[in-house]
Order: structure tokens, then sequence, then C-alpha cells
């Protein structure tokens, strides 16, 4: 009887997966007009999620199209991939954060209630704050709503050529992005920070 229960449990998380896995497939046939030929299912987590009132069970899957390439998807209350950006040396949490600060942008931007003056002003009050010597200025990106009053500047070092994304917290300095993430965009890095400070709370 234990081997019967035992099994049954498996079957059960195994056909889960595969739902999901079907779910993105889906999604990035109807996306790209092509099916990936590998799926694994990487993580899975219960937390919580922007706009719900409840818990939330997120789904990670890694994938392979038919030219070699690989990335990452999500699957759970929302299906989607970021797929112009190299997911694959994340790990869990920062996944995590990604789609979460991803959503969240997502969300708000849908309510339309955005106040563009006050990220313009902010912007340039951040901007004016980094040493010109050291940095070279290619963007800046926010969210500022009643919610969330968070933004991000992508910036080079001149010195080194190297990037640089400061993001900051109510209009005061926080982190750098970590170099080993690549990342050469500025979305991705203020959805990494934003949902990661959402799930801090």
């Amino acid at each position: 009887m234990k081997t019967f229960i035992i099994l049954m449990l498996f079957s059960s998380f195994a056909f889960s997966n595969e739902t999901e896995q079907k779910v993105l497939s889906d999604w990035l046939t109807h996306e790209y007009g092509e099916t990936p030929v590998k799926f694994e299912t990487i993580h899975e987590i219960k937390t919580k999620w922007p706009f719900s009132e409840h818990m939330e069970k997120l789904y990670f899957h890694k994938y392979t199209m038919t030219d070699g390439t690989s990335n990452i998807g999500i699957t759970g209350p929302v299906t989607f991939s970021l797929a112009s950006v190299n997911q694959n040396q994340y790990t869990n949490e920062e996944l995590t954060w990604l789609y979460t600060g991803w959503f969240i942008d997502l969300g708000l931007k849908s309510k339309g209630n955005h106040d563009e003056a006050l990220e313009r002003k902010t912007c340039s009050h951040l901007t004016s704050l980094i040493p010109k010597d050291d940095f070279k200025i290619e963007g800046c990106i926010g969210l500022f709503y009643k919610e969330f009053k968070h933004s991000a500047i992508k910036v080079t070092y001149e010195k080194s050529n190297g990037y640089a994304v400061i993001f900051a917290y109510n209009q005061t300095f926080g982190d750098t992005a970590d170099i080993k993430l690549d990342f050469t965009n500025l979305a991705p890095v203020f959805y990494y920070y934003l949902g990661r400070e959402y799930l801090k709370k």
C-alpha cells in the first residue's frame, strides 16, 4: 500500500509539470511560430503575487528551440517568457524577482495612471547625482504610482567600458546590478530589483 501511494503522488506531480509545460509550449508556438523541442521544469514556488489576494504557485521551465538556443519561461498565474533576456544564469530566487517585477510593471501600466511628469523630474534628479567623470548616462526608467515609487538608471563606465545599472528606492540610490547577470537592457534590471523589493515586504 505504501508503494502504491508513493507512485500515485509522483504521477500526479509529473502530470502537473507536463500540463504546465504544454501551456508554455503552446504560448511559445503562438508567439514565435516554433515549438520548443525540449522542456524541463526547473523550479516551483508558492509565493505572494502582485495584485492577488492569495499566494500563487509559479512554475519555471527551461526550454530549447530547434536551433539549440535555450531560455526560461513562467506559467501559473501568467504565461510568459522574457525571451530577449538570457535567464540561464539566474538563480531560482532571481527568476522569481525578475518575473514578479515584470508583472508589477505590466499591471500598473495597464491602469494608465503613470505620472510621467514625476518620472521625468525624478530621472533628471537621479541623473544629476551620478559622477560624470566615471559614468555615461544611457537612459532612465521608472514607475511612479501610489503603490510604487522606484526608478533605475542605466550607465556605462567610461574608463572600463563596463555596464552598470543603479536602482533607486524612493529617490535614494540603492544597488548596482550584479555583473554576472549580464544586464545590458535597462528594463530587465528594473524588473529584477522591483520584484526583489516587493517580495521583501
